[in-house]
């Protein structure tokens, strides 16, 4: 059960990370379009 659990929580993390990750990208690129523009 334990080692199930911890499948389920690499399954749904590993997705979550990424959305973390392209959503700090995007806000990386948005804040150098904003630093840039002013």
């Amino acid at each position: 059960v334990a080692d199930a659990g911890h499948h389920v929580v690499i399954a749904t993390g590993r997705p979550l990370h990424l959305v973390a990750d392209l959503g700090g990208q995007l806000g990386t690129s948005v804040s150098h379009v904003v630093g840039t523009n002013g």
